[in-house]
């Protein structure tokens, strides 16, 4: 076990036409609203998200942002985390 936590939550990215961050971050808003990631849980590093997805760290990254500047997402240093309100 590598202390990564579970990626399985993320389901397939829809070519809805969206960028592909904004897609990313649906599918972890997603996963947050059905309480797969709860509050406080640390979720998959970007490195790990991309690599599931076949994408760039960079990309998920930006769906990070995205979800931290809607309050979903903590950022830290030492991980990212759901933030404290409900999605």
């Amino acid at each position: 076990m590598t202390g990564e936590p579970d990626l399985s939550p993320l389901k397939p990215l829809l070519d809805d036409g969206s960028p592909i961050p904004a897609r990313v971050a649906n599918r972890i808003a997603e996963a947050i609203a059905d309480g797969s990631y709860k509050r406080g849980d640390r979720i998959p590093s970007s490195t790990a998200i991309a690599a599931h997805y076949g994408l760039g760290p960079q990309t998920v990254s930006a769906a990070f942002r995205m979800l931290a500047g809607e309050g979903l997402l903590r950022i830290t240093p030492g991980g990212t985390f759901v933030a404290g309100r409900e999605p």
